[in-house]
């Protein structure tokens, strides 16, 4: 009798074990699904759209919705999804279950425009409606015309500007173009109205579109030897190697046109190289490190090629003074003190090329290369007319500028 009992008992506990699995099973298999769904690539636009158009509309939304739902996707995407997605919901559901998505379409890309080779009348309709209602409508223009215009720290384009949808409310309107002052507009914006608003904007200064900034990277610097070898009255110089040091320094941009610019800073710059001296007494021969620390101040011309990004041309002097030069031995075994034998004033000549790109309102991002080389012998004694010393350096440098 009590075999037939503790069987029972055994038969229940594997019937309650396969209920839970079912059950677990049940629960995880959709989740695993939607996780897999949501891990699969989303493909581009041109294959959602075909999708939608072979009426396979369930599987574009699902992309669709995909695509909203990530905020890293491009302004110029998410306007294309969501075209796609009000389609799919007229041509399923109707006009009015599709005005709640073109509400919060508009309200995110207010100049919001439909395609008429992929998408119906009623698209374009909808988009009518809801503006007329919700948003207000602005014409700008400036004198002179071709202002970026910013609204509420946004770039919208430039003037002349017809027809620019905005919500209701209190809005800035800024106004910027090169050699010209920045102007301010507070306007209130009232829904179902069209205003027209025109700016003059008045002639700035010489020195127009003032900027600071800063950067640093590291320096390649070397001397660059001609005939003879004798160097700073200590020893005779031979085989050589360039060294690689820290430089960085702060400066002021300002326009000189629309594509020039003028930049003024000061900047620490090293130079100097690693060299084999055989020594006069009494100091040991052996391999020195000349370490050469100038404060420069370089007088740059900026030519940009073009715009955020932009593609820059850089050239112009530099102006150095010497605040050390010192031969450290390799071995530790001590320096020598070479300043007094130097010019305390060297001016170079700097080229280079860089890029920035605006990463805010206010803020660009700066990456630069350039290459540096003295212009005076360092040796300028009548007894060393045939020998050149020149410091030159290969720096490449990141930085910020504030507008």
């Amino acid at each position: 009798m009590t075999t037939i009992i503790q069987g029972r008992s055994d038969s229940r506990v594997f019937i309650k074990s396969l209920a839970a699995v079912y059950i677990m099973l049940t629960i995880l298999l959709p989740a695993a699904s939607a996780i897999a769904a949501q891990a699969e690539e989303i493909p581009p636009m041109t294959e959602i759209r075909l999708i939608r158009k072979l009426g396979e509309y369930d599987q574009a939304k699902e992309y669709l919705n995909v695509l909203l739902e990530d905020k890293d996707t491009p302004d110029d995407i998410r306007a294309q999804v969501y075209n796609e997605l009000i389609t799919i919901v007229i041509l399923t559901d109707g006009k009015d279950k599709a005005r709640p998505i073109a509400l919060k379409a508009l309200e995110e890309i207010p100049n919001l425009e439909a395609d008429h080779a992929h998408h119906p009348q009623e698209v374009f309709d909808l988009y009518e409606e809801i503006r007329k209602s919700k948003f207000g409508e602005l014409n700008l223009t400036t004198d002179p015309p071709g202002c970026d215009v910013y609204l509420d720290g946004k770039h919208v384009g430039k003037t002349p500007l017809k027809s620019l949808h905005v919500l209701p409310g209190k809005h800035t309107i800024r106004f910027s173009r090169y050699e010209y002052k920045e102007e301010t507009l507070e306007i209130e914006v009232t829904a179902g109205e069209e205003s027209t608003h025109n700016v003059a904007l008045i002639s700035g200064s010489t020195l127009r579109d003032k900027r600071f900034g800063f950067e640093f990277g590291i320096s390649n610097v070397s001397l660059k030897y001609g005939s003879g070898s004798d160097f700073a009255g200590v020893g005779e110089a031979s085989s050589y190697s360039s060294v690689n040091r820290l430089s960085g320094g702060l400066f002021m941009q300002a326009s000189l046109h629309d594509r020039l610019a003028l930049q003024i800073g000061f900047r620490y710059a090293p130079m100097g190289n690693m060299a084999y001296y055989d020594m006069y007494s009494p100091n040991p021969s052996g391999k020195y490190e000349c370490k050469m620390s100038y404060i420069n101040m370089p007088i740059l011309f900026k030519y940009y090629l073009s715009r955020n990004p932009g593609f820059v041309i850089i050239a112009g002097p530099e102006i150095g003074f010497l605040t050390s030069a010192k031969l450290s031995a390799e071995n530790g075994s001590g320096s020598i003190d070479i300043k007094p034998e130097l010019p305390a004033i060297e001016l170079f000549l700097t080229i280079g090329l860089g890029l920035e790109k605006k990463v805010g309102d206010k803020i660009s991002l700066m990456l630069n290369g350039y290459f540096t080389i003295g212009l005076s012998n360092l040796r300028n004694e009548q007894r060393y007319e045939t020998i050149e010393f020149k410091p030159q350096e290969f720096r490449v440098s990141a930085g910020m500028m504030f507008h």
